[in-house]
């Protein structure tokens, strides 16, 4: 097929390129042959829609005939980049990959080609060959964003030749690698960060168009960042600009790129201003690992045998507490579910038991997956299961939608009250727990075997229902969720806490905020905020009571109340604490009693009227802790709260009402929640070591922490946090107004 018409050469090329992959070479011979005068536009000739031109379709077969041929016989330039940016040599090894368990003279034959490539590669490089090629095919297969491909595969492939550092294949590695690129520490990889950084290493100036090519290849949702879960499957394709980049962050984790220069704390510095850190080098710290929620899927799924700590420490396992979405590292089989349970229960996250319209649109694709259907309409789905204007579903309606869906799984519920699972929780980006199925008691005859007290363990549903008693609560029968209370003896009770818990002068701190700036402004000093800081009202009159009418969250915390009331009568061998009852100034008798003997409390927690729904619905959400009104650097999203990550409740209104947002109705709202602090530690210092207290209540004696800053420091209050959302019970929605002097 000869053609004179160079606007019929890119036709040619695909021509040849479907015969070649049909490995019909000798077609390819020919038609060039007969076209001898486009000869080398043929030859290293790759449309922009397709990813090989012939060069790399010879060594993805591993054709060393073929390829001594192209280039002796035809000339074609090896340096060639494939449409996302591998050359020849990235293929053979790909290709190699590819083929395991070959014999020893199979395999000295792919070296003896994959050398080969290599030298004709570093031929060009050397004669000015590879700037020539690419000038005589650009009227063929130029572009705008091949042009820009072509720069950025340069500049890496300049950043990596003289690094001898490969990616460790293992978790670890990718995180190593990802924290180097994550510049301040967030959690992603910006576009800002990742052009700094290879600017510094490359020692060339990177265009937006090339930095998008790394973006646009590993962002999976299309935030315009790169997550750690994108981030890990992108490196795992392991060719092209993803292999660079591997090798360019593995160095870049230990050695100092010439464009930087070291910060002398090293990989202790605790400055994360994104100033700082752009001028100084940080190594990433030796337990790095720590630093990361991901856990990889065991490849056996549930039909895993082994129960050894050393494995499940490491892979998780379908129906595992750390088997979530957004949480485990998947192979190409994706995740596995055996029951209607493991499904619902991979899709919520926080352990609410409701899944969110964005949660519940995931599991609908899941149902696709598993039942081979098509489901493009998921709103009327949505509508169907939870109706016009809930914003979630419980696992009943789940399951009623999903077998309508013809997902045969069985519901998988009978032994959820059977078991003890581990609800220990530690608080990392995206939350991390303990894969402990069950409470086996440990050599010191207390702690479990994965390290955790009794009081963490507690069955998922069912379970031991005497400790639930749902008939001492004044509920209305057969409603669920909030119901308003117009009883008014209740109503009283509410006036008598806020009243009671009022404090006077002196009652202003700085997270009341600035009237001018707000909290956390990099131009508000304490100057400025106490100036034009938000007044302290002098009382609060209660306009509305709602009772949070919650089966779920009312049965969790009966079960942790039990658990916590145990350890604190002494029946526990491990007490290196003593109980003592420890008062607050909300200790007031609302609607029923308190317990004794595990300091139930009542305690406040002042937030948007909005968000106090939520938690009466899903409880407190550990991953926000930081997020609110907790006072940050400027130009963060997330500060570090005084006693650590936790739950922080107020025994005064006074306190709580600081974070309370007055709505359009002119009230604001505020929790009455149970909370059963069990053993309490006080802290009254400022010396206060984060870890420690946390440590001291999931492996320790203690339950709770009181932050005592009234008797040795003198300031206005006092906070209780806990650390485990089920020690809560959000029993009052109460909205007020402010009285203002």
């Amino acid at each position: 097929m000869a053609v004179s018409d160079t606007g019929e050469v890119e036709s040619i090329c695909h021509d040849l390129l479907n015969h070649a992959k049909k490995r019909d070479w000798n077609y390819v011979w020919e038609t060039i042959s007969v076209n001898s005068h486009i000869r080398q536009q043929l030859v290293d000739g790759r449309p922009a829609a397709r990813r090989f031109a012939l060069v790399h379709t010879a060594a993805w077969q591993l054709n060393f005939t073929v390829i001594k041929t192209l280039a002796e016989e035809y000339q074609a330039s090896f340096s060639l980049l494939t449409k996302d940016g591998c050359c020849a040599a990235d293929i053979w090894k790909d290709a190699v990959k590819q083929c395991p368990g070959k014999s020893d003279q199979e395999q000295q034959q792919d070296r003896e080609g994959l050398e080969y490539i290599e030298l004709r590669m570093t031929l060009e490089e050397d004669s000015g060959e590879q700037q020539a090629a690419e000038d005589a095919t650009s009227s063929v297969v130029a572009s705008e964003g091949d042009t820009a491909e072509i720069r950025l595969s340069r500049k890496l492939k300049d950043a990596t030749c003289n690094s001898k550092k490969e990616l460790t294949d293992s978790v670890e590695g990718v995180i190593r690698v990802f924290r180097a690129f994550d510049v301040d520490q967030d959690g992603v990889i910006s576009r800002e960060e990742l052009m700094f950084l290879l600017e510094a290493v490359c020692k060339h100036s990177m265009t937006q168009d090339e930095t998008d090519i790394i973006i646009q290849a590993a962002d999976a949702n299309e935030d315009g960042m790169i997550q750690y879960e994108e981030f890990v499957s992108w490196i795992s394709e392991g060719s092209g600009v993803a292999a660079d980049i591997a090798q360019i962050g593995e160095s870049l984790s230990q050695t100092c790129p010439p464009g930087l220069n070291p910060c002398r704390y090293g990989a202790t510095c605790f400055n994360k201003e994104p100033s700082h850190r752009k001028k100084f080098w940080h190594p990433v710290p030796e337990d790095y690992d720590k630093l990361s929620s991901m856990r990889r899927a065991c490849k056996f799924g549930s039909g895993c045998y082994q129960k050894n700590a050393g494995h499940l420490s490491s892979f998780v396992h379908p129906g595992d507490r750390n088997y979530k979405d957004g949480q485990v590292i998947f192979g190409r089989r994706g995740p596995q579910f055996d029951t209607l349970w493991q499904l619902f229960f991979f899709f919520d996250p926080d352990d609410s038991g409701n899944l969110m319209k964005e949660e519940f649109d995931k599991t609908i694709a899941q149902i696709a997956r598993l039942t081979g259907s098509t489901i493009a309409d998921t709103e009327t789905v949505w509508t169907e299961a939870a109706g016009d204007i809930a914003d979630h579903l419980n696992f009943t309606q789940f399951v009623h939608i999903a077998q309508k869906y013809g997902v045969k799984l069985p519901l998988g519920t009978a032994d959820l009250g059977a078991s003890r699972p581990c609800h220990f929780k530690l608080m990392v980006k995206d939350g991390w727990s303990c894969t402990c199925a069950g409470y086996q008691q440990g050599p010191d005859g207390f702690l479990c075997e994965c390290g955790h007290k009794p009081s963490l363990h507690r069955s998922e549903g069912g379970g031991d229902n005497s400790v639930v008693d749902f008939k001492a609560l004044r509920w209305v029968e057969g409603v669920e969720g909030l119901v308003e209370i117009h009883d008014e003896a209740i109503h009283q009770s509410i006036q008598r806490l806020l009243d009671g818990t009022h404090k006077s002068p002196p009652n202003w701190t700085r997270d009341r905020g600035c009237k001018v700036h707000g909290r956390s402004h990099p131009d508000c000093n304490s100057a400025c905020i106490r100036a034009n800081g938000w007044p302290v009202p002098v009382g609060y009159r209660v306009k509305k009571v709602y009772r949070n009418q919650n089966p779920t969250l009312w049965k969790n915390y009966a079960l942790t109340r039990s658990s916590i009331t145990e350890e604190c009568s002494g029946s526990s061998k491990h007490s290196s604490a003593t109980y003592e009852d420890v008062q607050l100034i909300s200790n007031f008798e609302v609607d029923g009693p308190l317990n004794k003997g595990c300091n139930e409390w009542f305690v406040l927690h002042g937030t948007k009227y909005e968000a106090c729904q939520g938690i009466c619905q899903n409880n407190f959400r550990l991953s926000l802790s930081g997020k609110g009104a907790t006072w940050k650097d400027p130009g963060s999203d997330k500060g570090m709260p005084l006693y650590g990550y936790g739950i922080y409740l107020a025994e005064r209104i006074t306190k709580s009402d600081e974070y309370s947002t007055g709505e359009e109705d002119g009230l604001c709202s505020t929790v009455v929640a149970r909370c059963v602090g069990g053993r309490v530690n006080v802290v009254t210092t400022n010396e206060i070591d984060r870890q420690k207290l946390r440590d001291d209540v999931f492996d320790g004696p203690y339950h709770s922490v009181l932050g005592d800053r009234v008797v040795s420091l003198g300031k206005p209050f006092r906070e209780v946090v806990v650390y485990d959302k089920d020690q809560i019970f959000p029993e009052f929605l109460v909205r007020y107004e402010r009285i203002l002097g």
